[in-house]
């Protein structure tokens, strides 16, 4: 996926994967993500559509009440920065 590649090289090994799971999780907002990347909260929404993750669904899974996914939570936080990058 070239998005992947791209997304890596800009913000360092494995941020594709750390955004993906915090994308997976409706209870962390669009703002939350961005912040993580220096990215803005609109930016967010653009590579969520790009991957294919529907905004409105999040937000309504969270308006549901939706349990949050610690999962992805953890394994985002889990997986470490890369320092050269």
């Amino acid at each position: 996926m070239a998005i992947e590649h791209w997304f890596d090289n800009i913000h360092g090994k494995g941020a594709f994967t750390r955004l993906h799971s915090m994308l997976a999780d409706s209870t962390l907002a669009y703002q939350h993500i961005g912040n993580e990347f220096r990215l803005s909260r609109q930016r967010v929404a653009q590579l969520a559509a790009l991957i294919g993750i529907n905004g409105r669904q999040r937000q309504r899974r969270l308006a549901r009440g939706a349990q949050p996914d610690r999962s992805s939570r953890a394994r985002a936080t889990r997986i470490e920065r890369d320092p050269s990058a």
